[in-house]
């Protein structure tokens, strides 16, 4: 695949998401994509000025098997905003070093490390949360079988009423053409007080 960017407002997918809205609110990039030495450094990156671009190509045939940890991580991306669930499931390894931070009154924080304990963590997302007001990836750096996205989400909790915005970087980890490794890091105050009655 090659090294390209994306632009302010460049939709990578639309569709119901998992606890993402469809259409425009859908998933969307608003910053470049940087690139650290690694595999998928072998085309300069002559583009790194941010241009726009055309990302339906990308997404178009998600039965592709993806290999790289670039397109891995897009396919994460896409499977999660199309609502693709089992999709999804398949991205990742039979045992994974899965780990998000935060407060026990979050019901998706903790460690995982099979893939029925991911599905309940991703059907936690859909049932504890509204679809997202905002989704936004801003940028994914990439090192060998390491990627690192950062963004914004907004979303509201269903059981208080209130929202919540959360910066988050995720990081993954890429072994065999699959995610072994599932770090997000999470505005977790924020998340907790939206979580509080």
């Amino acid at each position: 695949m090659p090294n390209s960017n994306c632009s302010v407002g460049d939709v990578l997918h639309s569709g119901p998401g998992i606890g993402v809205k469809p259409g425009p609110a859908g998933i969307r990039t608003t910053g470049i994509r940087l690139i650290t030495h690694g595999p998928e450094t072998s085309e300069p990156p002559a583009d790194l000025p941010s241009t726009p671009r055309d990302t339906r190509d990308r997404h178009r045939d998600m039965t592709v098997t993806p290999e790289t940890t670039r397109e891995i991580v897009d396919a994460f991306f896409a499977r999660f905003g199309s609502g693709d669930l089992p999709g999804l499931l398949d991205l990742f390894a039979d045992r994974v070093d899965f780990s998000v931070p935060g407060a026990p009154n979050v019901p998706w924080t903790g460690t995982r490390s099979t893939r029925d304990e991911i599905a309940e963590f991703f059907t936690l997302l859909g049932t504890e949360l509204t679809p997202a007001d905002e989704f936004t990836v801003n940028a994914t750096i990439l090192d060998g079988d390491h990627a690192v996205v950062t963004g914004r989400s907004r979303f509201g909790v269903l059981s208080t009423g209130k929202a919540f915005t959360n910066d988050f970087a995720l990081h993954f980890t890429v072994t065999d053409a699959r995610i072994s490794g599932y770090h997000m890091h999470e505005d977790s105050h924020a998340i907790s007080v939206a979580f509080t009655n």
